[in-house]
């Protein structure tokens, strides 16, 4: 085989990646409107609200009257659970650890609905490359190479490794472009939900309460009849990357502490404007409503 002939099949063989994280891509768009997505983001953000208030206030719940702290024992808790979880799931930064008939029902509609493959990791990207260029090879070059060329299996899988690589190169090119149409495309206000949710995934404890939370018994009942769905949660290899950094900062923090004077008082101020913050975006999302 000619250096020509590997580089033309490797360009080709780099195509189908970037088509597939384009398909990927596209069918995530046409089954998500504009529209639902905004609205799924808004009503996330608003949950994520509602479960940091209910988390740093409950204390003072029952003084201030505020609506917007609700029992952690409350399905109303739970679905705001359930709304971050849906969320965090469909970007491909937790799974859930649901009984096996409710993963496939969620996997197969996810196929569709989510970015199963650019949501992976590039490690997984390179397995998914690996099983498409041999389950290709055996449906189609296979009988080619050992029936025609005469080349024993083991020689005409090893001809062909380079299509693997290619494959993957594929996969991350398509990747990035993606990123850079969905900038362009995406509208202000959805850009902004993304923004605000980004910056409190990273900036609070509201991953580590949705991976922890576990409903009680009393209220899978109630869940049940709302049609909702909530089960313990684990951060995927892609969600393990994105918050690695979390652990570093808060024991960073804490090492801190024993050497600033005023500390307690300085991180009240911090969460009292923390939390002034949170209550001016959830009124500007909820305003006119």
């Amino acid at each position: 085989m000619s250096l020509e002939t590997i580089l033309t099949d490797a360009l080709a063989h780099a195509g189908a990646g970037v088509a597939l994280a384009f398909a990927d891509y596209l069918s995530s768009q046409l089954t998500n409107p504009k529209a639902a997505r905004l609205q799924r983001k808004q009503t996330c953000l608003q949950s994520i609200e509602i479960i940091l208030d209910s988390e740093t206030n409950a204390a003072q719940a029952d003084a201030t009257g505020d609506r917007r702290v609700v029992p952690k024992d409350s399905v109303e808790y739970a679905e705001h659970i359930a709304r971050v979880q849906s969320y965090l799931r469909s970007s491909g930064l937790v799974k859930l650890q649901a009984p096996l008939m409710q993963r496939i029902k969620d996997g197969v509609l996810g196929v569709v609905r989510d970015e199963k493959i650019n949501n992976l990791s590039n490690t997984q990207k390179l397995g998914v490359a690996a099983v498409a260029e041999i389950a290709y090879e055996f449906v189609f070059g296979f009988y080619h190479a050992t029936q025609v060329l005469k080349q024993s299996p083991a020689s005409a899988i090893a001809a062909n490794l380079y299509q693997i690589p290619a494959f993957w190169i594929g996969l991350l090119i398509g990747s990035g472009l993606k990123k850079f149409v969905n900038l362009i495309i995406t509208p202000q206000e959805e850009k902004q939900c993304d923004r605000l949710i980004r910056q409190l995934l990273n900036d609070t404890d509201i991953v580590k309460l949705i991976v922890a939370y576990q409903p009680p018994e009393a209220l899978k009942s109630g869940l049940a009849e709302r049609g909702l769905s909530v089960s313990a949660a684990q951060l995927t290899r892609v969600g393990q990357g994105a918050f690695a950094h979390l652990k570093q900062i808060a024991d960073s923090a804490k090492g801190a502490a024993d050497n600033v004077l005023h500390f307690q008082e300085k991180q009240a101020e911090k969460e009292r404007q923390a939390q002034e913050d949170r209550r001016k975006r959830f009124d500007d999302l909820t305003k006119g409503r």
